[in-house]
């Protein structure tokens, strides 16, 4: 339940995450967001509408309709990834845009692909300890597919998982995610103890 509940909130996670750019030259592009986001325009008419364009003119516009196209259902897996993977052609450094575009990649398909680790590890190259969302997302998702998951992901995820221990403390979490990831036979304790990272004080026994 746990994994479900990260992995069905990266859409609203990933839009959440970006930073605004210049007020003058986003106003469009804001306000054509804020209109998909409440619904005033239907994410599927603007996804249209863009993909008709020639160029990527607004990534962050792209990004937010890919996103709201996703939440509404799998049904659109293809047109988001189309928005999304033209975006991030144009303007790749949005780390957790990369793991949407992974998760959407795994969910059209039904499967873990190549396709998928290629977004995957893009998210990782661009921001290996990245905020404590992407974090959790990143190993809740490599321990939901574990068993196709790539070894150098499966490590990446777990030195996540050592940085959200030292630094966020995140330590409930883990322990959730520990027994969830046990009852499906994944060697959780065992990759955490590849991981070599700093230890806090009050670790110390």
């Amino acid at each position: 339940m746990l994994m479900k509940r990260l992995l069905q909130a990266l859409p609203a996670v990933a839009l959440a995450l970006f930073g605004l750019s210049s007020a003058v030259q986003t106003i469009s592009a804001d306000t054509k967001i804020s209109a998909v986001q409440s619904g005033q325009i239907a994410a599927a008419d603007a996804a249209t509408r863009l993909l008709q364009r020639s160029s990527v003119n607004h990534s962050r516009e792209w990004i937010a309709v890919a996103s709201v196209l996703s939440a509404e259902g799998p049904e659109n897996d293809p047109v988001s990834i189309a928005l999304l993977e033209r975006a991030l052609n144009a303007d790749p450094y949005h780390p957790t845009v990369w793991s949407l575009l992974a998760y959407l990649r795994v969910r059209h398909a039904n499967e873990f692909t190549e396709a998928a680790a290629s977004a995957l590890r893009e998210a990782n190259q661009r921001c290996t300890l990245c905020n404590r969302a992407e974090l959790k997302w990143r190993l809740t998702f490599t321990l939901s597919n574990w068993e196709q998951m790539p070894e150098d992901l499966r490590m990446s995820a777990f030195i996540g998982a050592d940085f959200l221990r030292w630094w966020y403390l995140e330590y409930d979490y883990l322990n959730q995610i520990r027994d969830s990831a046990q009852a499906l036979s994944i060697p959780f304790d065992e990759y955490r103890r590849k991981v070599n990272s700093p230890v806090r004080p009050n670790e110390i026994p």
